[in-house]
């Protein structure tokens, strides 16, 4: 499983980094999820997302990634302790793998975009938004 985003490639024309734009994608073996070209709001889906499997890791049974339109999202159902199945809209198998490497690249990418956002010299808020995102996930790694 890999979490594609391009932190980079901003689109962000408000000055508001929650507003900002960048493209992101799952791949999981050399499927894309939604697009290779899906562009979405990554400051505030990392947020739903770190959301979501803080609740897997704290025993839920399943819970949805959401994309901000449409009917994307990826659906995460525990099949075991440590194992995931990731499902499509329509029920459709998108992959299986282990609930730590889902969290991995996630944290992967909040410390690539919060090193973006200190490089560009962007928001404050946003930098203690994804870093408290990034200690809610390794403090439920920890337990």
């Amino acid at each position: 499983m890999d979490l594609r985003l391009l932190p980079s490639h901003n689109q962000d024309t408000s000055g508001e980094c929650q507003k900002r734009i960048c493209p992101i994608h799952w791949v999981h073996d050399d499927r894309i999820y939604p697009h290779e070209r899906w562009s979405d709001f990554c400051i505030i889906i990392f947020g739903w997302w770190t959301g979501r499997l803080v609740e897997i890791m704290e025993g839920a049974e399943k819970v949805d990634l959401f994309f901000m339109d449409g009917p994307y999202r990826i659906s995460v159902n525990k099949i075991s302790a440590s194992d995931v199945e990731l499902t499509l809209p329509q029920g459709e198998h998108f992959g299986t793998c282990r609930v730590l490497d889902l969290v991995h690249e996630l944290l992967r990418e909040l410390g690539t975009m919060i090193n973006v956002l200190k490089e560009e010299g962007g928001s404050e808020k946003c930098v203690q938004s994804l870093t408290r995102g990034q200690t809610m996930l390794k403090s439920a790694l920890a337990e």
